[in-house]
């Protein structure tokens, strides 16, 4: 069955859920560094002049976005997946390439 990808306006709880969903490395490497995770992603994203959150099947499977300010014509791409996003490569790959067309 081919599952249904979705782009969602992302909000502030998503960042909670995503910082619990994060890939294992990911999670492993900032704890090495002392690193909050959850605050991190909570910065990032309030930081961010446009936030998505992507499910899969209707559940969180990545929050993103570009920290910038809304004046600005350059920033930062941030992009938080969750180990269910690493299930399909080929699809997160498609869906990041088309929201930076856009």
């Amino acid at each position: 069955m081919t599952p249904k990808f979705q782009i969602i306006p992302g909000e502030i709880w998503h960042c909670g859920q995503i910082s619990r969903l994060l890939r294992y490395e990911y999670q492993a490497e900032l704890l090495k560094l002392n690193v909050d995770i959850h605050r991190q992603i909570r910065h990032l994203f309030e930081d961010s002049y446009f936030k998505r959150a992507w499910t899969i099947d209707g559940k969180l499977a990545a929050l993103g976005g570009v920290q910038s300010s809304a004046l600005s014509t350059k920033g930062m791409i941030w992009l938080a997946l969750s180990e269910r996003a690493m299930q399909y490569p080929i699809a997160v790959v498609k869906e990041a390439r088309r929201q930076l067309d856009a």
